[in-house]
């Protein structure tokens, strides 16, 4: 289970909470989801954009560094 989590929330309530607006996002994402894993698109808020909420593909790999996961 190393390297997952669960987003147990809405899109609208991402956005009302975070005061941040959801980009498009593919069918592939599914809120909310009891299951985040490595590979999945995942909301993201990040600094360059704080009012936009993106979808990244959450990855669990350590640059350069033994994954505790594996």
């Amino acid at each position: 289970m190393c390297g997952r989590y669960i987003l147990i929330d809405n899109i609208k309530s991402y956005e009302k909470r975070f005061n941040a607006v959801a980009q498009q996002y593919s069918a592939r994402v599914s809120l909310p989801n009891f299951n985040v894993v490595p590979g999945a698109l995942a909301p993201v808020i990040t600094n360059d954009k704080p009012n936009e909420i993106q979808f990244f593909i959450l990855d669990s790999r350590l640059s350069g560094r033994r994954n505790p996961c594996t």
